[in-house]
């Protein structure tokens, strides 16, 4: 007999100056952006990226995966990006360090243009308010991971709802769980006078 071991927990976090990134003068260089920006930061330091890993982003600009290019340096980094930020996503993408290991595409987070079962992470940062279809972009994200692969939402306290509660969490972490994410999580963090709400979960195997 099988059992399911998917939880749920709630966390408040406080600020931590604390990160392990290797630093160099082209880590910094492309790094110190992100690290300024309090729900980037969270995201990169709770991801546990592996210098393997490949990383799909969901993100708007394909920003995000400029900084984790500090920890995935032997991997992938695969930003979606809407069609009118494509030609700057690629720009972008093409003067960092990492380039050859990076690349852009346009496309929603309803329907990625990206193989199935081709990310160990896929995240999504800032962006449910965009989501017309959250069933359909949860689907997604759990279609493009392979088994075991993680998955990371995170979004403004006052924007980390979906349809017609954005500040409530809870329809959101039991979409996940019923499009078969494992092992949900949703974290609340507190940075000054800024809140923000991360989910995490995993794809089963």
């Amino acid at each position: 007999m099988s059992h399911d071991h998917s939880h749920d927990h709630e966390h408040v976090h406080h600020h931590s100056h604390g990160h392990r990134v290797p630093w160099t003068p082209r880590t910094a260089q492309w790094y110190e952006p992100g690290w300024s920006d309090p729900l980037l930061r969270r995201a990169l330091e709770s991801a546990e990226l592996g210098s393997s890993d490949v990383v799909v982003g969901v993100d708007g600009d394909g920003g995000s995966l400029h900084a984790a290019a500090a920890w995935v340096t032997r991997g992938l980094l695969v930003g979606v990006v809407r069609a009118d930020q494509l030609a700057a996503a690629q720009a972008a993408a093409s003067a960092h360090p990492d380039a050859a290991r990076m690349t852009m595409h346009a496309g929603v987070p309803e329907s990625l243009p990206l193989d199935s079962g081709m990310a160990s992470v896929a995240w999504s940062l800032r962006a449910l308010s965009s989501w017309t279809d959250p069933s359909r972009c949860v689907a997604e994200l759990h279609r493009v991971l392979q088994p075991g692969g993680r998955l990371l939402i995170a979004a403004e306290a006052s924007a980390c709802g979906i349809g017609e509660e954005p500040t409530n969490p809870a329809p959101l972490k039991a979409l996940l769980r019923s499009a078969g994410f494992r092992a949900v999580e949703v974290r609340h963090y507190r940075d000054g006078e800024a809140r923000s709400v991360m989910f995490m979960a995993s794809r089963g195997r």
